[in-house]
């Protein structure tokens, strides 16, 4: 009954809230435990009950933003249920702009932003040029649009996220993130994003590794690195980087 109504609740998220049309963005926040987050934006406050917000259609501009995570209190989380505060600011949201907040398991924020394409999917903002930068047309690892078409859909992959959240071991959401990257192909930011769920370090390196073949834009491969904690993970995933490619 919780599943479903968690489901229901994060759909009811997705649908418009602040605003309609082209000058407005999307707000997603996660949390790499399971504590829920509540999120209030401009004093409204928006919650799943689970460790994953998204917030679409929020008008573009200046908005205050707090995120707080129910704190693990052991046997007794479930009865009484204890909030820190774990980011409290303003975000800028510009139009056809996605902000994701991703707060790991120590409570360090990290805030980053991608443009719209006018396909509807998102990708790596180009900050110089003040437009989304489109992998089609970069061919040096020889794909195409035949490999584009198959990238997992946006809703699909932010439901294969909630469900490997949903697991209680490591062990088992391990499982399901190797066979998720065996059939389908991905963006780097989506593999960015799905080792971001694990919190320890040899999982996240070994599907960096798995994910990498699969990865259409293997040129933005560089934001995967960095979400290895240790150097000589960043340097191992490198190497592997450099000999298959």
């Amino acid at each position: 009954m919780k599943t479903i109504s968690t489901l229901f609740a994060f759909l009811f998220l997705s649908l418009s809230v602040f605003a309609m049309g082209r000058n407005s963005g999307s707000l997603i926040v996660q949390s790499n435990d399971r504590g829920d987050l509540k999120v209030t934006v401009d004093g409204k406050q928006f919650t799943t009950g689970d460790n994953f917000v998204m917030i679409n259609d929020i008008r573009a501009g200046l908005h205050k933003v707090k995120v707080v995570r129910q704190v693990n209190t052991g046997l007794f989380s479930k009865m009484i249920k204890k909030f820190d505060v774990v980011y409290d600011g303003k975000l800028m949201i510009k139009s056809n702009t996605q902000v994701s907040l991703t707060i790991d398991r120590f409570g360090r924020v990290n805030v980053t932003e991608q443009a719209k394409w006018a396909n509807g999917r998102y990708g790596d903002f180009d900050y110089k040029k003040g437009q989304g930068s489109d992998f089609r047309n970069r061919t040096q690892y020889g794909y195409n649009d035949r490999l584009y078409s198959q990238i997992m859909r946006d809703q699909d992959f932010e439901f294969v996220l909630q469900s490997i959240r949903k697991e209680w071991f490591e062990t088992n959401m391990m499982e399901s993130a190797r066979h998720i990257i065996s059939t389908n192909y991905f963006t780097a930011e989506q593999v960015r994003r799905l080792i971001q769920v694990f919190n320890m370090e040899n999982n996240r390196l070994e599907l960096a590794k798995l994910a990498f073949t699969k990865t259409v834009d293997q040129y933005n491969y560089q934001q995967v690195i960095e979400q290895l904690m240790f150097t000589t993970s960043k340097a191992e995933l490198s190497w592997y980087i450099q000999n298959h490619r």
